[in-house]
């Protein structure tokens, strides 16, 4: 989900405050307007950031609640801040992709006459020779793109840096007590609950690092939202609260009807360190199949902190074995009743070696909604010096496909409903079998896809692997939300290389990207590289940061 902070937002809720933020008990920190003017220093959207998180922690530090009103002006001077470097990095990278594509498609067509004339070699432009580069010599294309994705890396922090903003300010309520907590807090929840659609994320992630009964109140009326991703988001803040009722609030969800909810109620009690949050996510685990009983299994071993192989007997036999010892080393921990503020460790979850009947590359999985994603780059073409006895590549991820999608069956269901599937080829472009939606796996649909296999997996181009897999969420994640029920909860990605078209390139920040848009859906991505070309390294972490398995096939 996109983060929404949007300015009317900050003034909303700034207004919301001020009332109670001019509070009696002006000299609660004698040293505040010292503080303040250190703060005001610090805090200016030329500084550096480091310099900015400096004054931020002064104010959230004061346990002042005249610090909070300050943090939400500062919050509209960083979004106003941030949105104007995204802007600054859309308006160009748009300039770089279609420069790009111009030229691109330009040099193509010279290559397809001089191929028709059994020529080896064209003619090129100064402008095609500077951009794409030419006698080995690297082109300005990719000088370009390395300072756009570092302006990239700009934006990231930039946004990044809002969030510090509103941890503050919850650290500011968390340090107040009695009736200055209620007065302070009271303006918060009630504010959030009624919010408009389009405010509430910004509400319930602050709500989310702030203790107290009234926050997890506010949290549980939010959870009857009718957007789900606020639901969802509402519910992880619950976790993040970690309180008894809260724990409580989640189990309750553990029912709900919509797979999504149930998932992202176990999300939240990831936050726990609770015998009893294990032993109800065994029982869950057990009722549930696919993506929804992976979430059960990550959750455990995130809560425990290790890799236990993902099935219901493994878990078990594990937790019979290590219960005693994990409650003596629970309730040894300091019962604080504050928010937990950072995230559980992602643990990479065996979930479906040797479970369930469809096979891609040797990973097996249980799932009924799957989409393939597939490299038909140029280095996916039979090799010259190849031994007669070696199958090309794209010969075998052509038949890789094939028998995967024969596996489905629109006989086979689960509570979405028959299984689904969709295929996504990549090579310098993207070419999507059926654009934004999941497809029945009826005979008819495979057939046709069977055919469009047949004719379009051809090894040719670059390497655009970041635009291919958003181009997967934009199925998953679309805006009907009926879609979104029934969407894919499985990726299968092939490729042979590394990235070198798309927008972005750097292995490190698609990993970012990619695991940044997976956060609340929690898609399991399986990685495959074929081919001792391939990235290793970066397949091992995007499977990894996604509940997936990567594997090699040389």
């Amino acid at each position: 989900m996109k983060r929404l902070f949007a300015l009317s937002l900050i003034v909303a809720l700034a207004f919301t405050l001020a009332p109670v933020t001019k509070t009696a008990d002006a000299e609660k920190n004698p040293k505040f307007n010292d503080l303040l003017k250190q703060y005001k220093d610090l805090f200016k959207t030329k500084s550096s950031i480091k310099q900015r998180r400096k004054g931020v922690s002064l104010l959230a530090k004061s346990k002042d609640p005249r610090g909070i009103k300050e943090l939400m002006k500062a919050l509209k001077k960083q979004e106003k801040h941030s949105g104007k470097k995204r802007k600054e990095w859309e308006t160009q990278e748009a300039e770089w992709q279609e420069k790009t594509d111009r030229i691109e498609k330009l040099t193509e067509e010279k290559r397809k006459r001089a191929r028709e004339r059994g020529e080896d070699t064209i003619s090129v432009s100064g402008e095609e020779a500077e951009w794409l580069g030419a006698n080995g010599q690297e082109g300005k294309m990719h000088r370009e793109k390395r300072r756009l994705q570092k302006l990239y890396k700009e934006v990231l922090s930039e946004e990044d840096f809002s969030e510090y903003i509103l941890r503050g300010i919850a650290r500011i309520l968390n340090s107040l007590e009695g009736e200055e907590y209620d007065k302070n807090v009271r303006g918060v929840t009630q504010a959030a609950i009624k919010a408009k659609a389009r405010y509430k994320p910004a509400y319930v992630r602050v709500l989310g690092y702030t203790k107290g009964d009234a926050v997890t109140g506010a949290l549980e009326k939010i959870t009857k939202d009718t957007d789900p991703q606020i639901v969802m988001m509402a519910l992880e803040s619950i976790g993040r609260q970690n309180t008894e009722r809260g724990m409580k609030i989640l189990f309750r969800f553990l029912e709900d009807g919509r797979w999504q909810i149930r998932a992202a109620a176990i999300n939240g009690l990831a936050f726990f360190k609770r015998p009893e949050v294990i032993d109800q996510l065994i029982v869950r685990a057990e009722k549930e199949e696919g993506a929804v009983r992976r979430r059960c299994f990550g959750a455990m071993s995130a809560i425990v902190g290790e890799k236990v192989k993902g099935t219901i007997e493994a878990w078990k036999s594990w937790w019979k074995s290590n219960r005693e010892e994990w409650v003596e080393r629970w309730e040894r921990l300091p019962n604080s009743g504050m928010p937990v503020q950072e995230d559980p460790p992602v643990i990479g979850v065996d979930a479906e070696e040797n479970s369930g009947s469809t096979s891609f590359y040797g990973i097996k999985t249980d799932s009924k909604h799957i989409i393939f994603v597939v490299d038909i780059s140029g280095s996916m073409r039979p090799r010259e010096d190849a031994p007669e006895d070696e199958k090309p590549k794209i010969d075998i991820a052509r038949q890789e496909l094939i028998n995967a999608l024969k596996t489905l069956s629109a006989a086979d269901e689960d509570e979405r409903g028959a299984a689904t599937f969709n295929v996504i080829l990549f090579n310098t472009y993207v070419h999507t079998f059926k654009e934004g939606k999941m497809v029945t796996a009826t005979k008819k649909n495979k057939d046709k896809v069977f055919k469009y296999i047949e004719e379009n997996v051809v090894a040719d181009g670059m390497t655009n692997i970041f635009d291919a897999l958003e181009g997967a969420f934009n199925i998953i994640s679309g805006s009907d939300k009926k879609q979104m029920a029934k969407g894919a909860d499985t990726i299968f990605f092939m490729t042979d290389g590394a990235p070198t078209r798309g927008k972005f390139w750097e292995p490190e920040l698609i990993v970012k990207e990619i695991t940044r848009m997976n956060k609340e859906r929690k898609i399991a991505i399986h990685c495959i590289g074929v081919g001792k070309g391939h990235h290793a390294g970066f397949l091992q972490a995007l499977a990894a940061n996604n509940n997936g398995k990567y594997i090699s096939r040389e």
